[in-house]
């Protein structure tokens, strides 16, 4: 690799991160929770949680079953899926955000628009 390959390379990768920081304030990111601790990652995805928990469960079932075979080797596959899955769902996010900036280049309009296409929680009410 050449030495402008690389800058165009570094090049690009800034270019995609400046694009996923304004994405972030974009729905559906603007109406995610903060992380209250204000980590390195400030959002505290709900859906990141869960995957967390499912990952760590995937993982140790994956050792259990490696340990039970005797087989202590295990190929990177073992492990690709669950990761697979959590990059789809960010890029999910990331494509619908891009919509929204697309559609409403302001993003206080962005933010009303979305806060309409919300479901309406229904109260039901039990009549005795």
């Amino acid at each position: 690799m050449t030495m402008e390959e690389i800058r165009a390379a570094h090049r690009l990768y800034l270019d995609k991160q400046a694009d996923i920081s304004e994405l972030l304030l974009y729905p559906p990111f603007a109406f995610m929770p903060k992380d209250k601790f204000g980590g390195p990652d400030e959002y505290n995805f709900p859906a990141k949680t869960a995957l967390g928990r499912k990952l760590e469960k995937a993982f140790d079932k994956e050792i259990n079953r490696v340990n039970y075979k005797s087989n202590m080797n295990p190929s990177v596959e073992l492990f690709s899926d669950p990761f697979k899955k959590i990059e789809t769902d960010f890029e999910t996010d990331l494509e619908e955000a891009r919509q929204f900036r697309t559609r409403y280049p302001d993003r206080e309009e962005a933010l009303i628009e979305s806060e309409k296409l919300k479901p309406v929680n229904e109260e039901v009410v039990i009549v005795d």
